[in-house]
């Protein structure tokens, strides 16, 4: 029998790669026909966030991203410098001309969002695809359209 917790004694649970669930990583973005992004963060977006998203918003600028949808399906925990961060994104896009959208943020993570009272500004929908819909159509408030 395999065992799923460490032997460092901490009790938690094993993972491998060192992957840990309050880190803040990235799952390969995707870029779509018409200049669509999608970028999936996974685990905490707090204030480290900056340093993981910045660089991975400009590589999918450089490659020829104008739009973006964020899904926050694997964001587990989310702070207000979590929501900075996206509301940062946000204006990047936005000076740049394109659309942004949040998708899939679910439970503590969208509240947190609300709480900060940018749940308007981010324009949050229930799935990627509905946000990509959104953003395809110049329908999301990131869009200066």
């Amino acid at each position: 029998m395999t065992s799923t917790r460490s032997s460092d004694g901490s009790g938690e649970p094993f993972r491998p790669s060192g992957a840990h669930p309050y880190r803040l990583r990235l799952e390969p973005a995707v870029l779509l026909p018409g200049g669509v992004a999608v970028l999936r963060p996974a685990g905490t977006l707090d204030h480290r966030a900056d340093a993981l998203l910045d660089p991975a918003v400009a590589a999918l600028l450089a490659d020829g991203a104008r739009h973006l949808v964020v899904d926050l399906a694997g964001v587990t925990r989310c702070d207000s410098r979590g929501v900075d961060c996206l509301l940062g994104v946000r204006h990047c896009m936005r000076v740049l001309g394109g659309a942004f959208a949040v998708a899939s943020a679910q439970g503590p993570v969208l509240r947190t969002i609300a709480a900060c009272g940018a749940g308007r500004e981010l324009s949050c929908f229930p799935d990627t695809e509905r946000a990509l819909d959104a953003v395809r159509r110049g329908a999301a408030p990131g869009s200066p359209h």
